[in-house]
């Protein structure tokens, strides 16, 4: 079988169509390029909100407006202006900086400053001792502490049995205070008051009533030297050793900030004051109690006034005794009843 050549082109015809193949095949690959694209969902960032990597669109909505004008069919249409929409750090900025101005203005504005604390219940104490130690002049009232107050008072007047501090806006301060009534004066160097409870603070002021008056050669016992012992058995009790240890160091501390005179040795002493009212007192350490007598010695009866009649009794056979020799003695102890004795020196 003759299979007939077909008619050979010519090249330059065979170039022609070479290249309008190849631009057709050009034309169908940009084609589907083109619906590829369109297809394809945008490629975010893994973490958190995904950003497109292919912003479709760059330019932000604008609003705008169009005015109309006197002549139909004409109006004017303002520029073009961005919408904004704040997020979360524009609002957390404003607030910050809102709140910093805010406690700025706390901390400067003359309106909260403590001009003077109310004080109630003050008798002999003063605004200006208090003043003195709080220094509140001019305070902000956010930097006032009413604990560190409390305890300020109380280490620096003792002779407060009660304190209350509290705080109000704007700048409201109010401090009230309850004093120990002084029934005892010590004189030993400077004079301390006593109250009935046995406390001891700084003589302050005119007392309320008249107080009984010792001179004393040494300061006056205090109760943890004396009744240390029992007082720890008073507080622990029965609550164990745990309990006992917290109650001795409780008193210890308080014994510290607040000394406390000997009860029993100040019941002594109001009561020799009303079995001998007029004399004065006095107090020595290795003698006790006594008071000097209008003849001009010193009579010493101990620190109890248990069998105080006998000794009274001993006493008076005692200087009679020295007036009928003649004898001016310097001091006279009946403490001991069943071994009294005087001194020519004091």
């Amino acid at each position: 079988m003759t299979v007939r050549n077909k008619a050979v082109l010519p090249r330059s015809e065979q170039v022609r169509q070479r290249r309008a193949r190849r631009s057709q095949e050009r034309v169908g690959r940009a084609a589907q390029r083109a619906i590829f694209t369109s297809e394809l969902p945008a490629v975010v960032v893994r973490g958190g909100i995904g950003t497109p990597l292919v912003q479709r669109s760059k330019n932000r909505p604008r609003r705008s407006f169009s005015i109309p004008l006197d002549m139909p069919g004409t109006e004017v249409r303002t520029p073009s202006l961005p919408i904004i929409r704040p997020g979360w750090r524009l609002l957390s900025g404003f607030l910050t900086i809102t709140f910093g101005i805010l406690i700025y203005m706390m901390l400067t504005a003359p309106m909260l400053g403590i001009s003077a604390p109310q004080l109630n219940g003050i008798q002999r104490l003063t605004a200006e001792d208090f003043e003195n130690v709080l220094h509140l002049s001019g305070m902000n009232v956010f930097f006032f502490d009413p604990q560190n107050t409390h305890a300020l008072l109380e280490k620096s007047f003792p002779e407060l049995g009660y304190i209350d501090v509290q705080v109000g806006l704007p700048n409201k301060v109010i401090i009230t205070v309850i004093e120990r009534q002084p029934v005892l004066a010590w004189e030993h160097g400077k004079v301390k008051w006593i109250d009935a409870e046995g406390y001891i603070f700084p003589a302050r002021g005119e007392p309320s009533n008249q107080l009984v008056y010792v001179v004393g050669d040494t300061t006056p016992p205090l109760i943890h030297e004396n009744n240390q012992q029992e007082l720890n058995e008073d507080v622990g009790g029965e609550q164990g050793d745990e309990q006992n240890t917290k109650g001795e160091k409780d008193l210890s501390q308080k014994a510290d900030l607040h000394p406390r005179m000997d009860p029993k040795l100040l019941q002594a002493i109001l009561k020799l004051n009303s079995l001998i009212p007029g004399v004065p007192l006095v107090y020595s350490g290795k003698d006790g109690l006594g008071w000097k007598d209008p003849a001009g010695w010193q009579v010493f009866i101990g620190t109890s006034l248990e069998q105080f009649d006998e000794k009274m009794r001993v006493y008076q056979a005692i200087v009679n005794r020295l007036n009928e020799q003649g004898i001016q003695p310097a001091m006279i102890s009946v403490e001991h009843m069943h071994a009294p004795f005087y001194r020519m020196e004091p």
